[in-house]
């Protein structure tokens, strides 16, 4: 099971179990916990390779890789763990293999419940990025490509670096916000000042304003080169932060 808990991706249920045994000490997530911080440089089968070890820990100056206890002696897991305890080691940082036995894990079936069932975690189905949400992009995108043969629209994705670039998403932000700002003038009865009651509100020219406003926020991801499933992936994992916050008393 992979996802998102406050902030931080888990590739894999004994990952998350791991961020909740830190926290059980006391360490705070996204504070005293740093994913994937090191590039280790390995040997196997007589090829180069990198190794991306899971979480280094600066408190306790230990760099923790999380395994299920059946690989733990795979010829490969061992190449890497030598290499890592090698490079670390020269930098005074400890290295060590946690698995599901070192942490005391539940049964699976008791493990996926308390994944589930937290409220900071958001988990990644494996289908991330729902057929749905690619239509979206695919219909804007066409639309964009016509606006770009009969109309002049400048090429897309821009340079997010040069001036033109930023100038059109600013163009395009400021054009979303204003189908927003539509939509805004149509909550008639909102004024908190006023006596009378305003009926008939215009739930379809509502609706058909913030869709507007979606179209132009999506236009703004494709000329940005955002995609669906970095939109989609940047939404679920600022989520669990939204989460954590408010449970923490943020």
């Amino acid at each position: 099971m992979k996802g998102w808990y406050k902030g931080f991706f888990f590739r894999s249920s004994y990952e998350y179990l791991f961020l909740k045994r830190l926290e059980a000490q006391g360490l705070i997530i996204g504070q005293d916990v740093i994913l994937e911080p090191f590039q280790i440089p390995y040997v196997w089968k007589d090829e180069q390779h990198t190794y991306t070890p899971d979480f280094f820990v600066p408190p306790q100056r230990t760099v923790y890789e999380i395994k299920a206890d059946h690989i733990v002696n795979d010829p490969d897991v061992q190449a890497k763990k030598e290499a890592a305890e090698l490079f670390l080691g020269a930098q005074g940082i400890d290295y060590k293999i946690v698995t599901g036995k070192n942490m005391g894990a539940p049964a699976s079936g008791l493990l996926k419940k308390m994944l589930r069932e937290d409220p900071c975690v958001f988990l990644l189905e494996k289908s991330p990025v729902g057929d749905t949400l690619d239509l979206l992009f695919q219909e804007q995108r066409r639309f964009m490509e016509l606006l770009r043969r009969e109309r002049g629209f400048p090429i897309f994705p821009v340079d997010l670096n040069a001036k033109n670039g930023q100038k059109l998403l600013k163009d395009v932000s400021h054009d979303c916000m204003h189908e927003l700002f539509e939509a805004i003038h149509l909550l008639k009865n909102s004024k908190l000042h006023r006596k009378t009651e305003v009926d008939g509100f215009d739930r379809e020219s509502f609706v058909e304003e913030l869709v507007d406003a979606l179209h132009f926020f999506i236009e703004l991801c494709i000329c940005a080169g955002i995609t669906p499933d970095e939109l989609y992936r940047a939404y679920m994992k600022k989520g669990t932060v939204n989460f954590s916050r408010i449970l923490s008393g943020y």
